[in-house]
C-alpha cells in the first residue's frame, strides 16, 4: 500500500510538471493563431477543450464530493435515480450551484427492458427530480452506457442533453471512466482533449470506499490540482453537463453575421433557437475578435463579458438576452461596445453634430442633436463621469485630460462618440 501511494505521489508531481510544460508550450503557440477573422469560439473563453466531471448513482458522500469541487471553484453534475435518493443532500448540492441530472427512475439497464419501461424510467425519473427540487432537469445519463435507438429518442424528447451521446452525428467526445487505478492517468485524457478540441467526460461514482468503483478523496484532489494548472493557463474549461454540451450544440447551430466598416463593427448571431433552450437560465456564447481588428476595446454593456486572450479579445454574451453586438470606434481610436446593440451609426447625421469649444474648460455645447438626447461623458479609461439630457454640459468638476462624449441622439436613436480635451483655467 505504501509503495502504491508513493507511486501516485511521484506520478502526480511529475504530471504537474508536465502540465506546466504543456501549458507553456500551448501558450507559446498562440502566435500561430489566425488573426484574420472574427469567429465563434468552440468553448468558453476560447479554451482548447471542455472538461466535465460527473458522478453517478445515489452515494452518501456525494455532498462531500461537491464541496471538494467548491474548494476549486468548479461545478459538476450528479446523475441520480429518484427511487432511493438522499433528498436533503441533493437539495444542498443544488443550492451550491451544481447540476442534478436524470439517471432513470430505478437504475435499470435499457438493453434489459422493453420500450414501454424505457419510457417510464426516463420520464418518471425526470418528473420526480423536477417536482421534488423545483428545478428543470435538462441532462440525462443511462445506467451502464447501455442505450437503444428508441431510448435515445425518448431521452431527447424529454431532455436537452445526454452525457454519453449527442443529437449531432459529427460530435466526438472523450470518455474517461475513472477508478482508483485509472484516475491518475487522466492527465493523458486532458492531453488528448486539448489536441483534438473535443469535450472530455470524466465519469465517476463513489468515493472513499462508498459506491461503485470508488476513488479516494486524495486522488480526486490531486486530479483537480492537475486540472487547475491547465485551467489557469487558459487551456481548458471545467463545467457541468448542461453548460458544456450547450456550448457544443450552439457551436453547430448558430451563424455569425459580420458587418465591418472603418468605425463600426456589427455582429449578429443568427439561427438561435430560443424555444429549444427555453428551460436554460442562460445560453452563453463566446466570440473572438483579433487584436488587428480592434486592439483597444471598452465595454459599456454590462451584459457583455470581456476577456483578453490569444492576441485578441473574447466577448461572451447570453443569447437569451442579446444576439447582437455593436462596436463603434470613437475619436480616441478606442473601440466601444455599446449598450444598445441594435442601434447603428448614422454617418450623415454625425456630420451635422458638433461639440465646442474643443479644447473646453467649464462648459461644452452640443449642436445638432434632438431634445432629450442622452449624453454620457467618460474619461480616457472608460469610466463614466456624468450623464444628462441637456445639450449644454457643465464640465467644471472634470479634471484636465481627454474625454469621450457619448450621445444617443433622439432624432435617429443612433449612437455617436466624440473626443474632447479639457484644459486648465
Amino acid at each position: 500500500m505504501k509503495t502504491n501511494l508513493i507511486f501516485i505521489f511521484i506520478f502526480f508531481f511529475g504530471s504537474i510538471g508536465y502540465l506546466q510544460e504543456l501549458a507553456c508550450q500551448e501558450i507559446s503557440d498562440n502566435s500561430s493563431i489566425s488573426e484574420d477573422e472574427i469567429r465563434i469560439c468552440k468553448w468558453k473563453n476560447d479554451t482548447k477543450t471542455c472538461v466535465i466531471f460527473s458522478f453517478d448513482d445515489n452515494n452518501k458522500p456525494s455532498n462531500r464530493i461537491s464541496k471538494i469541487f467548491d474548494a476549486f471553484n468548479y461545478k459538476t453534475t450528479f446523475f441520480i435515480y429518484p427511487k432511493t435518493m438522499f433528498v436533503d443532500s441533493v437539495r444542498d448540492i443544488i443550492l451550491r450551484g451544481h447540476e442534478i441530472g436524470n439517471h432513470t427512475y430505478s437504475h435499470k439497464a435499457f438493453h434489459l427492458i422493453d420500450s414501454t419501461e424505457i419510457e417510464k424510467e426516463v420520464i418518471e425519473g425526470k418528473n420526480i427530480i423536477e417536482a421534488t427540487f423545483k428545478i428543470k432537469c435538462l441532462s440525462f445519463a443511462e445506467p451502464g452506457r447501455k442505450i437503444t435507438e428508441y431510448g435515445k429518442k425518448i431521452v431527447f424528447n424529454n431532455h436537452l442533453f445526454a452525457r454519453n451521446y449527442s443529437e449531432y452525428s459529427d460530435v466526438y467526445r472523450h470518455y474517461f471512466p475513472s477508478t482508483q487505478e485509472k484516475m491518475p492517468k487522466v492527465v493523458t485524457a486532458y492531453k488528448d482533449a486539448i489536441k483534438t478540441g473535443n469535450l472530455l467526460n470524466v465519469v465517476s461514482h463513489g468515493i472513499d470506499g462508498d459506491g461503485y468503483m470508488p476513488i479516494t478523496t486524495q486522488t480526486l484532489i490531486e486530479v483537480l490540482d492537475s486540472v487547475k494548472v491547465l485551467d489557469t493557463a487558459g487551456l481548458l474549461w471545467v463545467t457541468t453537463i448542461k453548460e458544456g454540451i450547450c456550448y457544443e450544440n450552439i457551436y453547430r447551430e448558430v451563424l455569425l453575421d459580420k458587418t465591418i466598416e472603418d468605425d463600426l463593427i456589427c455582429l449578429k448571431v443568427e439561427n438561435f433557437n430560443s424555444h429549444k433552450y427555453k428551460d436554460m437560465d442562460s445560453v452563453m456564447l463566446s466570440i473572438y475578435i483579433p487584436a488587428n481588428v480592434c486592439n483597444e476595446l471598452i465595454s459599456y454593456n454590462k451584459r457583455i463579458i470581456k476577456t483578453t486572450k490569444n492576441n485578441g479579445t473574447i466577448l461572451s454574451l447570453d443569447l437569451k438576452k442579446d444576439t447582437s453586438i455593436v462596436i463603434i470606434k470613437n475619436d480616441l481610436k478606442q473601440w466601444i461596445i455599446e449598450e444598445a446593440p441594435n442601434k447603428q451609426m448614422n454617418t450623415k447625421m454625425k456630420s451635422k453634430i458638433s461639440i465646442y469649444p474643443n479644447p473646453f474648460n467649464d462648459v461644452v455645447f452640443i449642436n445638432g442633436i434632438g431634445v432629450g438626447s442622452q449624453i454620457t461623458v467618460y474619461n480616457s479609461n472608460g469610466h463614466k463621469q456624468m450623464e444628462q439630457n441637456e445639450s449644454v454640459v457643465n464640465t467644471s468638476r472634470l479634471h484636465e485630460g481627454q474625454y469621450v462624449f457619448r450621445i444617443i441622439n433622439s432624432l435617429d436613436s443612433a449612437i455617436y462618440s466624440y473626443k474632447a480635451i479639457k484644459t486648465g483655467n
